[in-house]
């Protein structure tokens, strides 16, 4: 927070508890409201916590009024301790834009998470069991200094198919390393024909990134749940022109934002990025070997085919369509067939060997980049898992349809 002299003109005496779990002695109570003097649409929240139970995680949402306007934002989940702390909110996060009345009333209230679990934001409710799961919290936009990380353990990944995931949140799945995985490097139509073991875990979007998620970080006012095109392989990496890791965040590429923005309980979090070609395919495929994968119905996992393509790809339209319209791969990803195609780190050749999941491919002549998946406009047989393609890394391939997904490895 920046140096300042401030002003207080509000103190509330109310606080609110609201528990979604254990921990009911746990409060939260509202101390001063101060305003930044000379205004600049920023004021500080004290608040003093205690009963907090060691072993509960915690959200603190702030309910905010000012010039006539209200607006909320809720803290990602963590540990927290008995004391006194102060945050500072900002109008323009809060509200698109600075208030000009340095009046504001504030609601503050103490969220209790069993630990492992998460608390669906609009219903109060602990949501179940799957996988571990990251959620960015890309709500203060573009102007934002910071978008909170927290992680969710044992999660129905179906729960996420819901528009706060597709707008102002992005959920990422992790794929854990030391395990021995099928892909097909051949762009072949029978079953995978190798098996590849990951060195490092990695997380990867339940979604492709949405037009409402990238405006978000990048400015603009899309609202639309459908996936974001029309962006060039290079754009969407600052204008990095090779496929080696993102180490600056300087540029103003989506990946540098998000390397520079992004931060959990342990602070900053880098290396987001496309992901390999390799690292797409594990994630598409869920485990199967099978051509189309396998999918989600009914609870139960289902082998694909070309006659059941229907159920889980968007192929045959004439546009895109919003994400998660169609049945999840047996990880709870949505998207992986049809739709449009995604960007992959990797430069492109017909056919080859892979090796280390980790590390895209390369090669002295590549000048496309490879795009995975299958796009809204094809056949049913081109929503197979092994379709592969390529463009250049600086096309925008304005007939809209390539997107992308968000990636991070771990290190």
């Amino acid at each position: 927070m920046k140096s300042c002299s401030v002003k207080s003109f509000f103190a509330a005496a109310f606080a609110s508890l609201c528990v979604c779990a254990a921990s009911a002695a746990a409060t939260v109570t509202l101390g001063t409201v101060q305003s930044h003097d000379p205004w600049d649409g920023q004021f500080d929240v004290s608040y003093t916590l205690s009963g907090v139970d060691a072993g509960t995680d915690y959200k603190v949402a702030f309910d905010v009024t000012a010039a006539g306007r209200t607006a909320g934002v809720t803290n990602a989940a963590a540990r927290l301790a008995d004391g006194n702390f102060r945050q500072t909110l900002d109008t323009l996060g809060l509200f698109g834009a600075v208030t000009t009345d340095a009046k504001a009333k504030v609601r503050v209230s103490l969220i209790a998470v069993k630990s492992g679990t998460y608390v669906d934001d609009a219903t109060g409710e602990a949501v179940g069991a799957l996988g571990d799961v990251m959620i960015i919290d890309v709500s203060g936009g573009s102007a934002a200094t910071g978008y909170p990380v927290s992680y969710i353990s044992d999660v129905d990944i179906g729960s996420l198919n819901c528009d706060v995931y597709k707008t102002t949140k992005i959920a990422l799945l992790k794929v854990a390393a030391g395990t021995a995985y099928p892909v097909d490097p051949t762009n072949g139509t029978a079953t995978a024909v190798n098996t590849i073991t990951l060195v490092k875990d990695y997380f990867i979007g339940i979604f492709p990134v949405t037009e409402a998620q990238y405006a978000q970080v990048m400015g603009g006012e899309a609202a639309s749940t459908a996936p974001k095109t029309a962006v060039a392989w290079s754009t969407l990496r600052g204008g990095v022109a090779t496929a080696t890791a993102i180490t600056s965040t300087s540029a103003e590429g989506f990946f540098q934002k998000m390397c520079a923005k992004c931060r959990d309980s342990r602070g900053a979090i880098g290396g987001f990025d496309l992901p390999t070609e390799v690292q797409w395919e594990i994630a598409a495929r869920a485990g199967s070997a099978a051509p189309f994968g396998s999918y989600l119905k009914d609870g139960e996992t289902v082998v694909g085919s070309a006659e059941t393509v229907e159920e889980f790809a968007v192929y045959g339209e004439t546009e895109a369509q919003g994400v998660g319209s169609k049945l999840p791969n047996a990880w709870g990803l949505f998207d992986t067939a049809g739709n449009v195609w995604e960007w992959c780190r990797d430069d492109y050749t017909a056919a080859g060997t892979w090796t280390v999941a980790e590390t895209p491919k390369v090669y002295d002549d590549g000048q496309g980049k490879v795009i995975r998946g299958g796009c809204y406009d094809s056949a049913a047989e081109a929503a197979r898992l092994t379709n592969r393609n390529n463009h250049s890394p600086s096309a925008f391939n304005s007939d809209s349809k390539t997107g992308f997904r968000l990636s991070m490895t771990c290190n």
